[in-house]
Order: structure tokens, then C-alpha cells, then sequence
């Protein structure tokens, strides 16, 4: 089958999808949200609707993405996909109350749609009558589609697994994974590229090949909508979706240049990497990611409250176990440094050795308390 490309159909079809996406992620966020903060109760029978209302609308995202990609490069499909992703994302989660939206993300948010919109003009345009063999069978393609498969294959089955066990031991927020955010961030991007790519071949295979593709692109379907259905109830959506659109954007421009070529038709390559820039910095400032905000005075309001925390941890500590003792050096803390006030715990006279270490192994685990909590706040 031969389909004439058409850069306006792909756009359309693109920005459909985009929104549609969000509309499946909606079904099931909202009635969590009203779970979690209203106490609303639903029957029985809506919430077993729910799961296949979001497969209906996955399904409908897969016939749009593909259709799209057969109309114009992958390298405009994803940007215009992720960019009415975004804005129907900050539209709809904000009108229902689920998320409340920054002014530096509505700002960022329409950087990002204003580059999808140039995009189209600059970037690459349609290749007629590609032979997709010769491109797959270039040493490059061949290495970069394998890190896409091994990256969706592995983190894929995770999130399928980790899944299947959710739902056979039920909901327990203190049992997530640490590094759940980042496995279904690579699965949903990998994922997401790679099916992109293979169904712009199911127009060009035929035989056992085709069936191959087909096999695959299901594959890749599934870890795309067990992803959905994680990304609705276990991430926060408003750092997910910009650097999912992120991590999209960059990835499928690389497939775009390495598998399919588009370095031969893209209009205008300062443009291109002008409007490229743009949609980044874009998700940059929507996502909560900050690469530059960690300061000298960071570190030192670190070593201050680690410092005054231990102070006190050892003072109440050293209360309960000497009684009246330390009362008097907890009077002196606010003449002295808290260096001085602890030399004069450790050299009080009459101190049981015994005790001194007990106060500090107690005051070390606090500091690596408040260690990790500094390297992870999310704790």
C-alpha cells in the first residue's frame, strides 16, 4: 500500500492524538483525585469502566499515531503530538482542579506549542517512495534501533510486572519502588519512539515481515498503555508529562537523523535546531528539573541546620539521660556556637564514657538522616 504523504494531514492527525492522550489519562486521574480529596465513592461497576474506556481511547491513539506517521516524518508527528499533549494536559487538568499550573508553566507550555507550530516550516519536510530496507540495513540504524528495543523491552517488562503485582496486592504508596519515576519514564519514551518507527513500516512490508512489525508494534502497545495507566495514578503529572515530552522530543529527532534520514530534506538546518532549542527550553522550564539553581549557599544552609539539629538531637538526648546536667549548657546555646556548646558536653566532668558514646552514635544517624533527605527530598 502506497500512501501519498501530506504534511498537513500528519500535523492534524498528530494534534488529535496529542489530545486524545490526555482524554485516556483524564478517565483515570480524575476519579482518583476525587478519591483522594474528597472521599468520593464510586460504584463498583463505573470504576470497572474505567480501564477499558482508557483502552478504547488507546486504541484510538495507535490508529491516529499511525496513520500520521504515513503522512509526514516522525520527526513532526512526536513534536506536534507531545506539544498538544502538553496544552490539552495544562487545559483540562487545570479546569477540573487535578493540578494546579505555575505561570512559568503556562509559559513554557506555549513556547513549546509555538515551536510545534514553526516546526512544520522548517524542520524536515516529506520523502516520497522511501525504501525503508536500505534504511534499516545501515550499521547505525541497526545499532540505535536495538538500544530502542533493549530499553523498552527492559524497562517495559518492569512496568508490566510491577503492574500485574499492583493489582494483585493492591495500592500501598510506601511499597513504590525508589527509581519507579525513572523506569516508567524510559518505558513510556522508548516505547513511544520506537512504535512511532515501526508503524511507518507497516505500509512498506509484506509476508512474514509485516507480521514481524505487527507483532512488535502490539508489544510496544502494551508497555504504552501499562504505562498510562501508572503514569494516572503514580506519578505527579505535571513533572511526568513535560519531561515524557522531553525525553520524546530528543530521542525520535535522533531516530529521525539516524534511521530515516531526514538530514536530507530538512528546509533550514538553523532554523530547524533554532526552533529545536526552543521547544526545549520550553519543557525545561515546565518540568521541575533545575540544572543551575544549586549554590554555595545551598550547601551552607545544609551544614547550618544539619548543624543545629544535631546540637539539639544531642541536648535532648543528653537531658533524658543525665537529667538536670545539660539544662545549664541548653541556657548558654544562644551566647555560644554550637561548636563550643558541644565541646563543653563532651568535656563536662563526671560524663560517663559509656554515655558519651551513645549521644554520638545517636547524633551520627541523625546526620545521615538529614544527609538523605538533603540527596532526596522526595523521601
Amino acid at each position: 500500500m502506497v500512501v501519498e504523504q501530506n504534511i498537513g494531514k500528519s500535523v492534524g492527525l498528530s494534534a488529535i492524538c496529542g489530545f486524545v492522550n490526555v482524554l485516556a489519562i483524564l478517565v483515570l486521574a480524575y476519579p482518583e483525585h476525587q478519591k483522594n480529596k474528597y472521599n468520593t465513592e464510586y460504584s463498583a461497576f463505573f470504576e470497572k469502566c474505567l480501564v477499558p474506556c482508557n483502552l478504547l481511547l488507546q486504541a484510538t491513539i495507535g490508529i491516529l499515531g499511525t496513520m500520521a506517521t504515513w503522512y509526514g516524518p516522525v520527526s513532526i508527528v512526536v513534536p506536534v503530538s507531545a506539544s498538544a499533549t502538553l496544552l490539552a494536559n495544562m487545559i483540562l487538568f487545570g479546569m477540573l482542579g487535578i493540578e494546579k499550573f505555575t505561570k512559568d508553566v503556562q509559559v513554557g507550555t506555549m513556547i513549546v506549542v509555538s515551536g510545534a507550530i514553526i516546526l512544520p516550516a522548517v524542520g524536515p519536510t516529506v520523502q516520497q517512495n522511501q525504501h525503508m530496507v536500505e534504511l534499516l540495513d545501515s550499521w547505525h540504524s541497526v545499532i540505535w534501533a536495538l538500544v530502542l528495543v533493549i530499553a523498552t523491552v527492559g524497562s517495559g517488562a518492569y512496568c508490566v510486572n510491577y503492574m500485574w503485582s499492583k493489582g494483585q496486592q493492591g495500592t500501598n504508596p510506601s511499597s513504590k519502588p525508589k527509581h519507579l519515576f525513572t523506569i516508567l519514564l524510559a518505558a513510556r519514551v522508548s516505547s513511544a519512539v520506537l512504535s512511532t518507527s515501526l508503524s511507518k513500516l507497516l505500509v512498506s512490508f509484506k509476508g512474514f515481515a509485516f507480521f514481524l512489525v505487527v507483532v512488535a508494534y502490539l508489544a510496544c502497545s502494551v508497555v504504552l498503555v501499562a504505562t498510562s495507566l501508572l503514569q494516572a495514578t503514580e506519578v505527579d503529572q505535571k513533572t511526568f508529562v513535560p519531561a515524557s515530552a522531553c525525553g520524546m522530543q530528543f530521542i525520535n529527532a535522533l531516530t529521525g537523523l539516524i534511521i530515516w534520514q531526514d538530514w536530507l530534506v530538512i528546509q533550514s538546518w538553523v532554523s530547524y535546531a533554532t526552533v529545536m532549542a526552543q521547544i526545549l527550553m520550553g519543557l525545561y522550564l515546565i518540568s521541575s528539573m533545575d540544572f543551575v539553581g544549586s549554590s554555595a549557599d545551598t550547601s551552607y544552609a545544609l551544614s547550618q541546620s544539619v548543624s543545629i539539629q544535631l546540637a539539639k538531637s544531642t541536648i535532648k538526648r543528653r537531658d533524658m539521660l543525665l537529667g538536670s546536667r545539660s539544662r545549664s549548657i541548653m541556657g548558654g546555646m544562644a551566647g555560644g556556637s554550637v561548636s563550643m556548646m558541644l565541646e563543653q558536653l563532651e568535656g563536662e566532668e563526671g560524663e560517663d564514657e559509656e554515655e558519651v558514646s551513645l549521644i554520638m552514635d545517636h547524633s551520627v544517624n541523625g546526620f545521615r538522616g538529614y544527609a538523605s533527605v538533603y540527596r532526596n527530598p522526595t523521601m
